[in-house]
């Protein structure tokens, strides 16, 4: 059993050479990084192909094109029993992958499983490798909890889902043509769930990023952000009140957290107002 990681990628050369080192750590090779390169300039390929002697990587080179659209030219080229959604700004502990062959060999009920997200700090670093720990229980996934803590670089799935549940929405997430810049892992996951597929949440599978900006200059990005969300609720046609959740978050989120910075936060808030009542 082995990972296929894909990946998507628009020439972020610091945060590529971050990921690659993580991969190096990884405690198991049972992995190859497929890598879609968007407009790849020649540093890009160079950095890729100083890890050649590492890593197992596979390059594709892709047109200028959504998010959803690259993961799609990405799922022909799956060779392995689990794939994951992998971002170039991710870093993955050093026992991430191994555990997540372990929990699908002793799970083989299990169609995906998502794992935990953390924040890396402002010098790029998120675990104590001396520390090897698993905290809290694998429980179930229900519909509702797909929202909640399930970005696409925490999502593992068996390869068989992808037969089952077909191609990402290319109307939703980022550069999709449409207002919903957001949502289509999030869409995917249900889909898997509605084609029968169990879906767990794996703790001790860990993988970081960076926290989220809110900022004047990306405040249009989280409104969109809102609208996708919206779209996804509407497709999979949660009731109204649960959508009224989702619109109201934001709100209680600048309550609880006063000194946020509030520009994000509040676009959030007017992107899902919107598409409370334009999906």
């Amino acid at each position: 059993m082995q990972v296929d990681l894909l990946l998507t990628t628009q020439n972020r050369h610091a945060e590529m050479r971050r990921l690659l080192d993580s991969l190096c750590r990884q405690r198991t090779p049972a992995f190859r990084l497929v890598a879609g390169l968007q407009d790849a300039d020649e540093a890009m390929c160079a950095l890729l192909a100083a890890y050649a002697d590492r890593l197992s990587i596979e390059i594709v080179h892709l047109p200028r094109c959504s998010l959803s659209h690259a993961r799609n030219r990405l799922l022909s080229h799956l060779r392995n029993d689990i794939f994951a959604l992998t971002d170039d700004d991710c870093v993955y502990a050093p026992d991430t992958l191994s555990r997540c062959l372990a929990f699908f060999a002793g799970h083989p009920d299990v169609a995906a499983c998502v794992g935990t997200p953390v924040d890396l700090d402002g010098q790029g670093r998120a675990f104590d490798d001396r520390q090897d720990r698993a905290e809290g229980r694998n429980r179930r996934v229900s519909r509702t909890g797909a929202f909640l803590a399930a970005p696409s670089y925490v999502l593992f799935f068996r390869r068989s889902v992808a037969g089952k549940v077909g191609a990402f929405d290319e109307e939703l997430g980022v550069g999709a043509p449409t207002p919903w810049q957001s949502g289509e892992e999030t869409d995917y996951l249900l889909r898997c769930m509605d084609c029968g597929g169990k879906v767990m949440r794996v703790p001790g599978i860990r993988v970081a990023h960076p926290a989220a900006v809110f900022s004047p200059e990306n405040a249009g990005k989280w409104y969109a952000y809102g609208r996708g969300r919206m779209r996804v609720l509407h497709k999979h046609r949660f009731s109204f009140p649960m959508r009224l959740v989702h619109v109201a978050h934001p709100l209680l989120r600048l309550l609880r957290e006063p000194f946020r910075p509030r520009w994000g936060l509040v676009r959030m808030f007017k992107g899902r107002l919107d598409g409370l009542f334009h999906p």
